[in-house]
């Protein structure tokens, strides 16, 4: 895998990768945006699913059961949903399902399967090590997820057994500040921490015990605007979850 075949070149450049690393290294939240990470024509092939290719379905959640504390969400109907009270609902979102009849050879999916190459290749897994410090192991899993109106994640923390990288790379372009869908970090004490899903950026984050986020809920002044990304984790399945110990 060549990734100057998918990545901007200029985030290939030794110097500038020493940047991104010290970036992240200084930032108290152990995170990391990166803005204009792919290629244009590769960012084209993969809005092309999201938006004309893709079959994507709703998933409704709710929070676990406090007897089962290996799971954070379990899918549920969603009239069961519905009848939840606020405080028990985890999320809403729309999943990837596969190609839509007709399109799966099409550019849209052929470029889908291509990203999960790259996410995949012992080359991007050392340009993530060369601006995190983080060796990423292996990819643990991929979500492909499409946000809309009414959707959204509530608080929770991605550390689990294994987890070493969490990354969220968005697709959609032309988002405003009125639709909502910012992936909002919570330090502890203080406001939130916001990045905003901006077109062709990748988030960078270490998952920690202590560390919680949201993906806020994308309003009704979104309309007909939604709010694409993967999310990615990295990591070792056969590793254990180790208490924080503060910031990295």
């Amino acid at each position: 895998m060549k990734l100057e075949h998918w990545i901007d070149p200029r985030w290939l450049e030794p110097a500038t990768r020493r940047e991104l690393a010290a970036r992240f290294a200084a930032d108290p939240l152990d995170s990391l945006a990166i803005d204009g990470l792919l290629r244009p024509d590769r960012l084209e092939g993969l809005r092309r699913l999201f938006t004309v290719e893709g079959r994507f379905v709703e998933e409704f959640c709710r929070k676990a059961q406090a007897d089962d504390p290996s799971r954070q969400e379990v899918a549920v109907s969603e009239e069961s949903f519905r009848s939840l009270p606020e405080e028990q609902r985890a999320s809403v979102e729309a999943l990837l399902a596969g190609p839509m009849p007709g399109f799966e050879l099409d550019r849209g999916m052929l470029c889908h399967l291509g990203f999960s190459v790259l996410l995949n290749s012992p080359e991007f897994h050392a340009f993530l090590e060369s601006v995190t410090g983080i060796e990423p192991g292996e990819v643990l899993g991929v979500m492909t997820r499409r946000f809309g109106p009414g959707h959204f994640l509530t608080p929770h923390s991605d550390s689990t057994d294994g987890r070493r990288l969490c990354a969220v790379f968005y697709v959609s372009d032309g988002w405003q500040p009125a639709y909502g869908g910012r992936f909002r970090h919570y330090p502890g004490t203080g406001d939130p921490v916001e990045v905003a899903p901006l077109g062709n950026r990748l988030l960078l984050f270490r998952p920690l015990p202590h560390r919680v986020h949201d993906v806020e809920m994308l309003s009704p002044a979104a309309g007909g605007w939604r709010r694409c990304a993967y999310t990615i984790w990295y990591g070792r399945k056969e590793e254990k979850a180790k208490p924080a110990t503060g910031a990295g």
